[in-house]
């Protein structure tokens, strides 16, 4: 057996590359999609969060093999720890202790709606460090 036949599979896809990164004085945005790049550099929401008070990272992975379908929109809660789920592919951890936001984008999820709807509610369940409104 060869080391790579032997090494563990990343089912969870936690090592996958991000090669796409934007640094701004405050923190940073991590992403394997051009698309999502893109959008994300042409948001308002890095203004928002280049104003944080603590330093913070956002990786978001484009996963091709994620589940398809649905629009609807969950959180669930616990201590510093955050979960939004936007249909059945598409989830983002937030770890407010650690100002970290953390998920998988589904195909068929729009750079557009990572955007306007899940970076806005992931932003807002980091703690109180900016001016939550002008999100809105």
């Amino acid at each position: 057996m060869s080391p790579q036949q032997r090494s563990v599979p990343d089912l969870l896809r936690r090592f996958v590359a991000t090669p796409l990164v934007l640094l701004l004085s405050t923190g940073r945005f991590e992403t394997n999609d051009p698309e999502l790049f893109a959008a994300v550099q042409n948001s308002n929401i890095l203004e928002y969060l280049s104003r944080a008070k603590a330093p913070y990272s956002v990786k978001l992975v484009r996963d091709a093999d994620a589940p398809w379908g649905g629009s609807n929109k969950t959180l669930l809660s616990r201590g510093w720890v955050r979960t939004v789920a936007i249909g059945m592919g598409t989830i983002a951890w937030v770890d407010a202790e650690r100002h970290e936001i953390f998920g998988f984008v589904a195909p068929d999820v729009s750079s557009m709606q990572v955007i306007t709807e899940l970076l806005p509610l992931a932003v807002k369940l980091l703690p109180q460090q900016i001016d939550l409104a002008e999100l809105d």
